[in-house]
């Protein structure tokens, strides 16, 4: 602190200028205006000598009867903000011009000097000004300014700042605190700061504000202080957690992710207290994805220490992750790869140790260390040949229902040890829950291995005692029914009938499980049952489970001749549910009697199969359809004489057969077919022409299915009516208006049509024709059809119906070629044209 001025001192300062201001103060001393106005004059003084080039000394010299007037002004008024406000800015702006004249490498104590002396004038103001957050933020910035340009290796000066910063947040309310941070922060975040002070400043601020934390431990990991960086981390996660709030981009789980990697690099930190962070943080989930690095980095950390019995401690957190003891839990094999690999480094560091100390003792190694190097040894080859083993068990752990990984595990634990065989087995039916998919394949793979038909009687017993819902489907617990009955079906164990009482148990507790009943009837054919047979088969088509496959197994099995033995345990079918047979009257003739069998067989198979497609319906029934249809007509083809009622029931089949199915092709050709045979040849005829209309009908029907029975209908037209009848059906093809046929079909029905006028020798009618068909043929890409009308002309026309063609030719490539003016109808597209509309074939009605 400067010393206060003499009298002498003071006289000697005042010059001929300043008599009338020194007259006023000495009349009125307390005025604080004509202070001021004293002091303007003097720095009005100093402005007329700024441009004079002036030594150090004499600059400062220039100064002091400023700083005279300034301090017996101070000595009146201490408290006047203004005055030392004015007083510190002019002091400043002296050191700022002396720091440009003098070198700081020669004379390093004359900014030493000049700074002690503008801090202790600092500390004179905050005696009176401490209220004065201006006063505290220039003081910190010329600290601040001063630090950046000496060298602060020890810290003296940074210490200094946060001195002075402290005083300067203990003196100012809190509400005047928002304008002192910004300065400390920045002095924190500048390279020359000293780092505990800087950490000090941070860890501060985030009190007030958590979300600096996270500079606070980015400047704490740049600066090499880990232990300092754990310790905000700590903070700011207990912050989290009380408040609630996280950083934007970050979690609580990330700062512990970093606090556990700091604590790795470091062993200064209480014994216990990283292992209860990490297991804490594995237990409540927020180290879940990273548990292997965790408990990797924890181990890491514990090597480091140097407390006695830190390594078999990392050993032992480390088995307890891979045995699931403690809570702790890791859930993937790349968890389990990064500990295993940790476990297996500590072994063999620990091993490695020994073999050292053993080779320093060559000449006289004591047996403990050898016992202890051989224990080592054999422990990580134990280890090592346990790996798949403790693999599985991390696997099984977090996926706990997994029939294949408990199932990986039961192998692997078999092998190594036989005996333990039904304990995996209950551990893995213990931990799968009620419902888990392929549960079943566990429960057989137990009864496959056991050793005893007693042992194996239990297994499947509580399996299937477990309730319906025990496993996930049906088809599950089906199979394990399948399985138990095929266990008993042969010698010693068991018998046919015990495994068929099995499957009878089965289908009590299961009635719609079709695999079952399959077993159930293969089971019953071994046997040679037929009547219970029937009685399987008619059980399965009355809970309506049967698909087709069980229908034509069915209808095999009667045809083997098992019907004529079934005739004799169950009567006739009635005639409302069964295909009408035409029975023969009791005789004793032998070839009578047969036929009479024959009927009667028929008609039990004819009513599985009604029984069956009423069951079904479309379009399932279609195979069943088919092949009733067949049979039915295999039956008539049979019979020397046909009864009209047997072809009235034919009829009736096809009726319902086509109600089911109109749009259908098949029913409706082979429907036609059926009249030809054994009907009348015509009514076919009209059969098809039903089917035309109700395929025409169909939005589903594909074009090509109509095309064929337009097909099918002319050639049945021309063989029963004649050539001259299927004119009729070509024309009505051609200019079908209901369901028009695709371009492709109508230019070969005009090429058929035409074919057929001209081997009537109508000429005309068959150049109209082509002429007609001529407007769907590209010549780019139908060229056959203008093949087959070139043709025609050169053995039926003249030179002027020739170049007709030519002109007919031209004028359709023209129109096929302005695809962007005319719409050229697409492939499978008609361009017959709407009703209502003139038709060339109208042209054709006077020459016929």
């Amino acid at each position: 602190m400067e010393e206060p001025l003499t009298k002498a001192q003071v006289l000697a300062f005042i010059q001929d200028e300043d008599i009338p201001y020194e007259e006023d103060i000495q009349r009125n001393p307390y005025a604080i205006k004509i202070w001021i106005r004293y002091i303007d004059l003097k720095c009005v003084s100093l402005e007329r000598v700024k441009s004079l080039e002036q030594e150090h000394s004499v600059n400062a010299v220039l100064w002091f009867p400023l700083w005279s007037l300034y301090e017996r002004a101070l000595k009146l008024f201490p408290g006047s903000y203004k005055l030392w406000k004015s007083y510190l800015d002019h002091r400043l702006l002296q050191a700022s011009k002396s720091d440009q004249r003098v070198d700081q490498q020669s004379c390093p104590a004359a900014d030493q000097n000049s700074s002690q002396a503008l801090y202790g004038l600092w500390e004179r103001a905050l005696l009176t000004q401490s209220k004065a957050p201006r006063m505290w933020i220039s003081y910190l910035e010329h600290i601040m300014a001063s630090l950046a340009q000496l060298k602060d290796s020890s810290g003296k000066n940074s210490r200094f700042f946060l001195w002075v910063f402290d005083r300067a947040l203990r003196a100012l309310p809190l509400s005047q605190h928002h304008r002192v941070w910004p300065i400390g922060l920045s002095m924190a975040e500048k390279p020359e700061c000293y780092s505990l002070v800087a950490a000090t400043i941070f860890s501060r601020y985030a009190a007030i504000d958590p979300e600096a934390t996270d500079k606070l431990i980015f400047l704490l990991e740049t600066r090499d202080l880990p232990e300092a960086a754990l310790k905000a981390i700590a903070s700011r996660r207990l912050n989290v957690k009380e408040q609630g709030k996280f950083v934007e981009g970050d979690t609580s789980a990330a700062y512990l992710h970093r606090m556990v990697e700091l604590a790795a690099q470091t062993s200064k930190m209480r014994p216990g207290e990283l292992e209860a962070i990490v297991l804490a943080g594995i237990a409540d989930g927020r180290l879940a994805h990273d548990a292997g690095w965790a408990l990797a980095a924890l181990s890491a950390h514990l090597l480091q220490r140097p407390e006695a019995g830190a390594q078999e401690l990392a050993r032992d957190i480390l088995i307890s992750a891979l045995d699931g003891r403690k809570g702790v839990l890791i859930r993937t094999a790349r968890d389990f790869g990064l500990v295993f690999d940790a476990l297996a480094k500590l072994e063999e560091m620990a091993i490695g140790r020994l073999l050292r100390q053993l080779s320093k003792k060559r000449r006289n190694p004591q047996l403990s260390l050898r016992q202890e190097a051989d224990w080592r040894l054999a422990r990580f080859e134990r280890l090592m040949a346990q790996r798949e083993w403790l693999l599985s068990g991390v696997l099984v752990r977090a996926s706990p229902s997994d029939v294949g990984l408990w199932l990986r595990r039961i192998s692997l634990g078999i092998a190594a040890d036989p005996t333990r065989r039904t304990e995996l087995f209950m551990q893995a039916i213990d931990s799968i829950k009620r419902g888990s998919h392929k549960l079943s394949e566990l429960w057989l793979a137990f009864a496959k291995g056991a050793t005893s038909s007693e042992e194996q009687r239990e297994i499947f017993e509580r399996a299937l005692g477990n309730g319906t819902d025990y496993f996930a489907s049906t088809e599950e617990t089906s199979s394990v029914w399948l399985a138990y009955s095929s266990a008993f079906s042969d010698p010693p164990s068991g018998s046919n009938e015990m495994a068929l009482e099995i499957l009878q148990r089965a289908t009590a507790i299961h009635p719609r499980a079709l695999a079952l009943w399959g077993a159930i009837i293969e089971m019953e054919i071994k046997m040679g049952r037929p009547v219970r047979v029937k009685c399987a088969f008619e059980r399965t088509l009355e809970l309506r489970i049967a698909t087709p496959a069980i229908v034509f197994s069915y209808i095999d099995f009667l045809e083997s001749g098992n019907a004529g033995i079934l005739l004799g345990s169950h009567s006739q079918p009635d005639a409302a549910d069964s295909t009408e047979i035409d029975p023969k009257a009791r005789s004793d003739d032998p070839k009578a009697r047969s036929d009479s069998n024959q009927d009667s067989r028929d008609a039990i198979i004819f009513s599985v199969y009604e029984r069956a497609i009423a069951a079904f319906g479309f379009p399932a029934a279609m195979d069943l359809w088919s092949a009733y249809l067949c049979r039915f007509e295999a039956m008539l083809s049979n019979r020397q004489q046909c009864p009209w009622r047997l072809v009235e029931r034919g009829r009736e089949l096809y009726e319902q057969a086509v109600r089911g199915a109109p749009d259908s092709k098949t029913v409706w050709i082979a429907y036609a077919s059926f009249e030809e045979r054994f009907g009348q040849p015509r009514a076919s005829l009209s059969v098809l022409r039903r089917g035309i209309t109700a395929v025409a009908a169909s939005a589903t029907a594909p074009k090509d299915d109509l095309v064929d029975l337009w097909m099918v209908l002319l050639a049945k037209t021309q063989h029963y009516s004649g050539l001259l009848a299927s004119r009729d059906v070509y024309e009505e093809a051609i200019r079908s208006s209901s369901s028009p046929l695709p371009d492709s079909a109508v230019r070969n029905l005009c090429l058929g049509y035409a074919a057929l006028e001209a081997s009537l020798g109508e000429v005309e009618r068959a150049r109209s024709i082509y002429a007609y068909g001529s407007r769907l043929a590209d010549s780019r890409t139908c060229g056959s059809y203008w093949e087959a009308w070139e043709t025609f002309e050169r053995a039926h026309g003249s030179q002027d119906t020739f170049r007709e063609l030519l002109r007919v030719k031209r004028a359709v490539q023209a129109q096929f070629s302005i695809a962007d003016v005319q719409f050229v109808p697409a492939a499978g597209e008609s361009s017959i044209p709407p009703p209502g509309q003139e038709h060339p074939f109208a042209q054709l009605s006077d020459h016929r």
